[in-house]
């Protein structure tokens, strides 16, 4: 059987404030018409209006001085909607396509609020900088991440493609290849306060989408591939240079192992972020035991060169131009990363109407003196009906001298822990509908 392999689709989160979750399907087929949605109520036209909305409760510790109890969207399943369809061509040719539009379901809105901990940044992006300089750069970077934030109206998907006896193309705002397989292998499948994307989140080790992307999917008897490649752009804070990325995989019914790697450089087209995930899971009855391999990297931050930019001709002293220079300097120095991220998880479903999880993450951040941050997470899923589920969840996260990771959500990206070394944790209530 030739077919499209792609859990692209419905995807919702917070990677810095963009829905993440990714649906997981077999084909760009289940991609525009089934994924993401237990109600088929597809038009004769072949397009249908589908989504998600998410709402619950959930408590923070060590992100402010005291608990922070919020109701929020997102907290298990990113919100959103979505328009899908597809025109059959004959002889095996299809034309699809798909929108998805991620909001807030607490408020009505596109973006996010302000991150819990506000415009905080790690204390080790401006360490060692003149005490005169430290809080500037401090808030250009809270400025910075504000900004991250903002998603455009379809930002979560907005794609056509083409699917062919001989494999599908697709062009448009993609999710990257090594995100989907760390999706593909994540326990909590991108979703809940205990989602080991959050070690990953600040500084951006990992790109979740790309736009004005092409890419190339195919399936054969189990194994899959994909090839995406996107150009240089200039839009928005941090222009960028051009991405290439690709996974392969192979997958049974009670097997699967996939491995990707994906390169960005920067707009001066030095090598800046790249990732390689080499993830596997393996079903025992009732189980599902799960794991990954990521490795980050960015010699070359392009943060670093929008502040370089942007600390140009503040001063017509010599002597503080220089200064602002060699501080953005080793700001973009100190954002630089060396990451490795190991994750382990199981899930369990005792009866079909519940399901629990557990996982385990480890970060080493090579970058950084004491850069190891530990993430212990929980969650329990019971299923009302086919559309409707309860969640709740728990995670703890140890963070060492340097580290201030924080839980995330699937729709929100809640900040920092209060200062460097604190263990934050989280603990959520949720009901999620899909249709």
């Amino acid at each position: 059987m030739l077919a499209l392999f792609s859990p692209l689709s419905a995807l919702s989160s917070a990677r810095a404030g963009t829905s993440r979750q990714p649906l997981h399907c077999l084909s760009l087929i289940s991609l525009a018409l089934a994924c993401g949605s237990a109600a088929q109520a597809q038009s004769s036209s072949g397009v249908e209006l589908f989504g998600r909305l998410d709402l619950g409760m959930v408590a923070f510790k060590g992100i402010q001085a005291k608990t922070t109890t919020v109701l929020g969207s997102g907290m298990s399943h990113g919100s959103f909607l979505g328009v899908r369809g597809e025109e059959d061509l004959g002889q095996g040719y299809k034309a699809v396509f798909v929108m998805e539009h991620g909001l807030h379901a607490d408020s009505g809105d596109t973006n996010q609020p302000e991150p819990l901990s506000g415009r905080r940044v790690p204390e080790y992006a401006t360490r060692g900088l003149p005490d005169e300089i430290a809080p500037v750069m401090q808030a250009a970077l809270g400025d910075f991440l504000i900004e991250k934030t903002k998603q455009p109206f379809w930002g979560r998907q907005a794609l056509l493609g083409l699917i062919t006896p001989v494999g599908a193309v697709l062009g448009g705002r993609l999710y990257t290849p090594a995100y989907e397989i760390f999706d593909r292998y994540d326990p909590m499948e991108s979703g809940n306060v205990a989602d080991p994307y959050a070690l990953l989140a600040v500084p951006e080790a990992m790109e979740v989408r790309t736009s004005r992307t092409l890419q190339y999917r195919i399936e054969i008897d189990g194994l899959s591939a994909a090839l995406a490649w996107s150009g240089a752009s200039s839009e928005g804070l941090t222009p960028t240079g051009r991405f290439i990325g690709g996974f392969v995989g192979y997958e049974t019914p009670t097997f699967s192992a996939s491995v990707a790697h994906q390169q960005r450089k920067n707009s001066q087209g030095r090598a800046e972020l790249s990732n390689t995930v080499v993830g596997a899971w393996w079903k025992i009855d009732a189980f599902k035991l799960m794991g990954s391999y990521i490795v980050a990297r960015n010699d070359h931050p392009e943060l670093g060169l929008a502040l370089l930019a942007q600390t140009e001709g503040v001063s017509s002293d010599p002597d503080v131009q220089a200064a602002f220079t060699a501080s953005a300097q080793a700001v973009g120095r100190q954002l630089q990363i060396d990451s490795h991220l190991v994750t382990v998880g199981v899930q369990y479903r005792p009866a079909p109407q519940w399901r629990l999880i557990a996982n385990h993450a480890r970060l080493r951040e090579d970058k950084l003196a004491a850069g190891q941050a530990q993430l212990w997470g929980a969650a329990m899923e019971y299923n009302l009906s086919k559309r409707t589920a309860l969640w709740t969840a728990a995670a703890y996260i140890d963070n060492q001298a340097d580290q201030q990771v924080a839980p995330i959500t699937s729709n929100n990206f809640t900040g920092f822990a209060l200062r460097p070394g604190q263990a934050t944790s989280a603990l959520q209530v949720s009901i999620s509908h899909q249709f």
